[in-house]
């Protein structure tokens, strides 16, 4: 059986560890989620080969965050992502990215909708 071209072009599988103990909840964010500085850069366009990992925990406090992580393929590392959310709504149970042009991210929580992106436009409403 021939593999199509992204059967071909998939990279090797590997583990990362996180740092956070109790995972929520997990989302890739879009493209869009990436910063937008220095886009003609060789730098930034290597950025944008990488995705993106969004990640909803709680602590040990129970107070629960949103931290973002980039997957560099190239070292198979997580790294810092583009930005992150400390004490979010504390019923929050879900991610949902958002895509291209806005890009970021929608958190649900039991009582409120937050927006977080990397220019750190932060909308919240009570639901």
């Amino acid at each position: 059986m021939e593999e199509g071209p992204a059967l071909q072009m998939a990279p090797e599988t590997f583990n990362l560890r996180l740092e956070e103990l109790a995972v929520i909840d997990i989302a890739f964010l879009a493209a869009g989620s990436r910063s937008s500085s220095g886009a003609g850069s060789s730098a930034a366009a290597a950025a944008a080969a990488n995705p993106v990992l969004a990640l909803l925990y709680e602590d040990n406090k129970h107070a629960r965050h949103v931290k973002t992580y980039t997957l560099n393929l190239k070292t198979r590392e997580l790294e810092d992502g583009p930005w992150s959310q400390a004490n979010v709504d504390a019923g929050s149970s879900k991610i949902i990215p958002v895509p291209h042009p806005l890009g970021g991210a929608i958190v649900v929580g039991e009582s409120v909708l937050s927006y977080f992106n990397t220019q750190h436009a932060t909308r919240s409403t009570q639901i």
